[in-house]
């Protein structure tokens, strides 16, 4: 997500999250995880944030840094000077209240990025993993085709184009614009 900074900041911050809502509309009924750097501590007073925060209610998402199992007090620094929670886990409403069991920082000295990974770990019972066998279906290979194949493909399409009705009244139709 952009900076805190300027109001092409706002707007583009608005715009990554309309992007979410879209693909959540599309599966209204699945459980949903989004993680990643949203560039804005939910402990500030700032546009970002209260838009952030606005955007979870209206979706039923919560952060997860929110939630008691939570040990992460940040997860950015800038030269080990200045410290903030800025990379988020917002979790559906089902998963945040029964399904999260630890969420902890990942401070290991190698790590050559100013952010710290959050470990998110959720307790979630599988009663059942259907699984259908996949059907394959043959389509014709044209790179493969020989041309008695592709003669064959050529009488069968001009039968079935002679079979198509084309109505009169279309054939006689006058009203065609021309660009």
């Amino acid at each position: 997500m952009p900076y805190e900074k300027g109001s092409d900041n706002v707007d583009e911050f608005l715009y990554q999250l309309s992007v979410l809502e879209s693909v959540m509309s599309q599966f209204p009924h699945c459980h949903v995880i989004v993680g990643g750097d949203f560039n804005t501590d939910f402990s500030r007073l700032s546009p970002h944030t209260t838009i952030l925060r606005d955007f979870c209610q209206q979706s039923n998402l919560y952060p997860v840094c929110k939630h008691n199992s939570c040990l992460v007090y940040y997860t950015y620094s800038f030269n080990m000077t200045s410290f903030s929670l800025i990379d988020h886990f917002l979790l559906s409403d089902q998963l945040y209240h029964n399904c999260v069991s630890n969420v902890c920082p990942v401070h290991e000295v190698d790590n050559c990025s100013d952010h710290d990974p959050v470990l998110l770990q959720l307790d979630i019972h599988v009663n059942r993993i259907s699984y259908t066998m996949r059907q394959h279906t043959a389509h014709p290979s044209w790179a493969r085709a020989q041309d008695i194949h592709i003669d064959s493909y050529k009488c069968a399409l001009q039968s079935m184009l002679k079979n198509i009705g084309i109505p009169y009244s279309a054939l006689q139709c006058k009203d065609v614009f021309l660009y």
